[in-house]
């Protein structure tokens, strides 16, 4: 790994830690330099704009989210649904620890400057053209993305917590209704 590459990951991680401790909105360049133990000239040499450094956060949660839907993938069987299912396994990762708050703190930014999701609207627009175009119903494709992700938003606004039997049933109804589908879809 390069140095520079390395740095920006530290910049990234001392960010989502001061996200995860005062939220969003109250991140400033000087504090993240701060806990990078990083000259603020350092700093803007990386991300010359705090909207630079939260595009490269999204950025970083989009590519989790893709390595992580590319593991599943290569798990699951061909079929017209494998896209889908592999997408919706994969949601897991939002909910891990170092990925959940900043998950949250990003949602929340976006809600105030929308144009900073522009990559994840992109990456998720892509993923559903994918699955629409291996044979899944443009309409059951959306239920089933929308419905994934309106459990983890409405989790990280605090709106719902199930329990973790009651989250493991949600989204094994769900691949069983992709299961369903699919075996449709085949015939």
């Amino acid at each position: 790994m390069s140095p520079r590459r390395s740095r920006r990951q530290a910049i990234l991680a001392a960010t989502a830690d001061l996200v995860q401790e005062t939220g969003a909105a109250h991140v400033t360049l000087d504090a993240v330099s701060k806990r990078a133990n990083l000259s603020k000239g350092g700093l803007l040499y990386h991300f010359p704009t705090k909207e630079s450094l939260l595009q490269a956060m999204v950025s970083q949660l989009v590519d989790t989210l893709a390595g992580a839907r590319e593991k599943e993938y290569a798990k699951l069987a061909p079929g017209p649904g494998r896209i889908l299912k592999a997408h919706v396994i994969s949601m897991e990762v939002i909910r891990r620890k170092e990925t959940r708050p900043v998950a949250a703190a990003l949602l929340v930014v976006g809600a105030n400057d929308p144009g900073l999701l522009g990559q994840a609207k992109e990456h998720l627009e892509a993923m559903i053209q994918d699955v629409e175009s291996s044979g899944m119903p443009p309409g059951f494709t959306k239920v089933i993305v929308f419905a994934a992700l309106g459990l983890l938003v409405s989790e990280m606004l605090g709106v719902s917590a199930p329990t973790g039997r009651e989250r493991q049933a949600f989204f094994d109804e769900l691949i069983r209704l992709i299961d369903r589908e699919e075996t449709t879809a085949c015939k």
